[in-house]
């Protein structure tokens, strides 16, 4: 981050004068609106067990290849693996997935000794990363906005400021990032509590 002050300061600047608790409290009010996906590997058993009670949209694949190639990796998603796989280990997925999307998702190992509680972990899990995808869309609006209202650009260098493709708009979404972590790890408990309660509130018709 200091890096990015130091040839953007400008833009750091402007990041550091927002609000990132009115941010993040954006984010829950929409949370909503964001469906994350329920993607089981390898347990296509469990998709008939447990698929009709979830309101998420709900893939089967045989394989994390299988997964890759769809492009299920391109959306936010609870993935459920059998734990006695031998394609790869949970840690080594979480490592693939990690270098590979920018998307939030969670892993549930799965064995036949936490079947009773897997609907749970699903569905707990698929709050978490409801609210982590409309996190990261809210700040990636947050950096369109910054760099769009923002007469300094790299025009010089070729980049569009406006661009999602932009190096302002790359640096300014990574700087709300840092922010709103740091926000965050100081009250994880509180962001989960706000996260739930907005997403099992009641909506209006």
């Amino acid at each position: 981050m200091s890096t990015f002050t130091a040839e953007f300061p400008h833009l750091a600047h402007q990041v550091s004068d927002l609000d990132v608790d009115q941010l993040i409290a954006e984010a829950t009010k929409f949370s909503t609106n964001f469906q994350p996906w329920v993607v089981f590997i390898s347990s296509t058993d469990l998709n008939k067990k447990f698929g009709h009670h979830l309101i998420h949209p709900v893939y089967c694949c045989k394989s994390m290849h299988d997964f890759l190639k769809i492009g299920l990796d391109r959306h936010g998603c609870v993935i459920v693996v059998d734990e006695n796989r031998a394609e790869c280990s949970t840690l080594h997925l979480r490592e693939l997935l990690i270098s590979r999307t920018t998307q939030p998702f969670e892993i549930i190992p799965y064995s036949q000794t936490n079947e009773h509680q897997l609907l749970n972990e699903i569905k707990d899990s698929c709050q978490r990363v409801m609210h982590l995808i409309s996190l990261e869309r809210t700040i990636s609006h947050t950096a369109q906005k910054i760099v769009s209202s923002n007469p300094r650009t790299s025009i010089a260098s070729g980049y569009n400021h406006k661009s999602s493709n932009s190096v302002e708009y790359k640096v300014s979404q990574n700087l709300i990032r840092s922010r709103v972590s740091e926000v965050i790890d100081q009250k994880p408990e509180e962001f989960l509590r706000d996260a739930i309660s907005q997403i099992r509130k009641p909506q209006k018709s």
